[in-house]
């Protein structure tokens, strides 16, 4: 996925769609969110992809007490719950050669 497209979608807060409002999310209806998915995903299959996985565990949020809640999706950032961080240059093999302005992502 391209960074310039990750630089657009964090701060449209399409990756807190479905966080409440009073934690800093959009709080749009499920319905409404997997449209909007699908519409990024027409436009780029990778950010589409990306922001699918990204927002699976957000559902899960609704079984947490409220102070469990605010401490995982209140702020401004985004909530990291599948544990994924870019891989350093370092880290890649030697056969993985990016084009520019795209970002390795690794689980």
């Amino acid at each position: 996925m391209r960074r310039w497209t990750l630089a657009r979608l964090i701060p449209a807060g399409l990756y807190r769609m479905w966080t409440p409002k009073d934690l800093g999310g959009l709080e749009i209806d499920p319905v409404s969110g997997v449209d909007l998915v699908e519409r990024v995903a027409r436009i780029d299959a990778a950010a589409g992809w990306n922001l699918c996985m990204s927002l699976a565990p957000s559902v899960f949020g609704m079984w947490l007490p409220d102070d469990g809640a605010r401490e995982v999706f209140a702020g401004a950032g985004t909530a990291d719950a599948g544990g994924k961080r870019a891989r350093p240059a370092s880290a890649r093999s030697a056969h993985a050669r990016a084009p520019p302005g795209v970002a390795f992502f690794a689980f």
